[in-house]
């Protein structure tokens, strides 16, 4: 009970990825310095212990059927949280209004992604706060030296020794690092980069940044190489296509009451339409889709959309359903006791 309250106040300035993770798909949740039992270890010594009493110290009778049958849907719960723990992934998706995704975007994995003439040839994923791309050893015919990363960027002026070597969009301006935004999907993460050995027009230093300018084009060689920074990108068996995106507020108010967003998922050629709304997903294919947020662009509305693939989805129904016979079990062997007369 702490844990939950504690992570439903931290998602006024978290969001709820970022709080799930730390409270709840957590062994410790450190208070500082001080660990503190995190929501994988609660639930496991609540799961020990309980799976200790069902086995040696239940009452093996048809009079404690009930109770016996209760402690199994528990334990099948908890069951059922692990495997959701362990195995559940979750993305997110952001759709333009008439326009088709079919790739789930991760939360935080980021890819640096070089191509030569169209042909990937290196993929490098990398951790923003580490700062590690795995290119330290890549067979590379010049030299690529990454300067600078931020997981949340904004633009400044650049500065004018840095801009006597600067190409492209980087001889107007440069990066900075701002706070993080609430949402990990709305963050906009770059990194400044130099490139040497290429030819003399092209080395230099250059910048990419996601949703602005996350790919640059130079010539090496005679051959073209192409430099993509991105979210890495999780294929669906299906598309998703936006047709309308409604911001629903409160009567006389500009606050927001819900969103509604109304896709068309496509599967093979086969189509039908399917309205989101925040507490009404759509289920198929062992996906889930919420309605996480959106975006206000000038001329078109764009919804976003969590995605979450979970094997462990049915068992929340199954074990409250046993929790419920056991329940309703047990209350009917109750009442069938003859009741005790007074001394």
């Amino acid at each position: 009970m702490v844990l939950l309250f504690l992570g439903t106040i931290a998602q006024k300035n978290m969001g709820i990825y970022e709080v799930t993770q730390i409270y709840f798909n957590s062994w410790f949740l450190w208070v500082g310095p001080i660990p503190l039992p995190g929501g994988l270890m609660t639930l496991g010594a609540i799961f020990l212990t309980l799976t200790v009493k069902f086995i040696f110290f239940s009452q093996w009778s048809l009079n404690h059927a009930g109770i016996i049958l209760t402690h199994f849907g528990v334990l099948l719960l908890l069951l059922g949280g692990l495997v959701t723990a362990r195995f559940a992934h979750e993305g997110f998706m952001v759709i333009p209004e008439g326009e088709t995704v079919a790739n789930v975007s991760e939360y935080r994995e980021r890819i640096f992604t070089l191509s030569r003439e169209n042909e990937v040839i290196i993929v490098a994923p990398f951790s923003m706060s580490k700062g590690d791309y795995g290119l330290q050893e890549a067979p590379l015919p010049f030299e690529l030296s990454i300067d600078y990363i931020c997981d949340n960027c904004s633009m400044t002026f650049q500065e004018e020794e840095l801009a006597e070597r600067a190409h492209g969009l980087a001889q107007k301006v440069n990066l900075i690092k701002i706070p993080l935004e609430k949402e990990a999907e709305t963050n906009l993460a770059g990194l400044g980069f130099s490139l040497k050995n290429v030819s003399q027009e092209a080395d230099g230093y250059y910048i990419l940044m996601e949703s602005v300018s996350n790919t640059m084009t130079f010539e090496h060689d005679g051959e073209s190489y192409t430099l993509t920074l991105g979210r890495a990108q999780n294929p669906l068996p299906f598309s998703i296509a936006l047709q309308d995106f409604r911001k629903i507020t409160y009567p006389g108010t500009a606050k927001a009451q819900g969103f509604e967003s109304d896709i068309v998922i496509n599967d093979n050629g086969v189509e039908w339409p399917v309205t989101i709304r925040m507490n009404e997903p759509a289920r198929y294919k062992g996906y889930t889709f919420y309605q996480s947020s959106f975006v206000q662009h000038p001329n078109k509305e764009v919804t976003v959309l969590s995605v979450v693939q979970n094997i462990g989805h049915a068992f929340p129904y199954i074990s409250c359903l046993i929790i419920f016979l056991g329940m309703a079990l047990h209350t009917a062997l109750k009442l069938k006791q003859p009741k005790r007369r007074e001394a």
